[in-house]
């Protein structure tokens, strides 16, 4: 059983600010359990840096990545084509920028990967931790909790506005 369950969501390409607060939870993998909501890019200067390092994590048994809704927006926009302004307007022209000038295999590679990631993840017999964002949560069950997001000064705490995603807890 592991003695703190850590949860950040909302890093938005903002490196800086995901580093700072990496340290600050001084995350040990043999105690902790740290799980990422998505949304790991758009909207900051550095969205592929916050992608390579989840990809270099990845295999880390003790953390949990989920799949947020710009990721989501990211791979609907490729699947059409690159149609669609829905995911440049929030913030995903910065992405793409950056994946622009890489190499095709490492462009693919990062598609992969993102469409890799689970929506939600199961946790125990009955819980499963799903970021919520712009898509409806599939029978929701039991409290809400919103957290606020990383860009709000790097600090996770309850919020009552509609600033933060919603952590639901369903049954499936």
């Amino acid at each position: 059983m592991k003695k703190r369950i850590l949860v950040i969501g909302d890093i938005h390409g903002m490196w800086d600010r995901f580093m700072s607060l990496y340290g600050q939870i001084e995350y040990n993998p043999e105690e902790d359990m740290l799980i990422f909501l998505g949304d790991y890019i758009d909207r900051g200067d550095k969205p592929l840096h916050v992608l390579d390092w989840m990809y270099e994590h990845r295999e880390d048994p003790n953390i949990i990545m989920l799949r947020g809704n710009h990721e989501q927006m990211l791979l609907d926009f490729y699947a059409s084509g690159e149609s669609g302004e829905l995911w440049l307007w929030n913030g995903g022209d910065k992405t793409r920028r950056g994946l622009k000038v890489q190499k095709e295999l490492v462009r693919q590679r990062c598609l992969d990967f993102v469409a890799s990631l689970p929506l939600c993840h199961h946790r125990g017999q009955r819980v499963f931790l799903l970021p919520c964002g712009d898509r409806p949560c599939p029978t929701p069950r039991s409290a809400e909790r919103r957290v606020s997001p990383l860009g709000t000064g790097g600090v996770l705490r309850p919020l009552s506005g509609q600033d933060g995603h919603r952590l639901r807890s369903h049954k499936c």
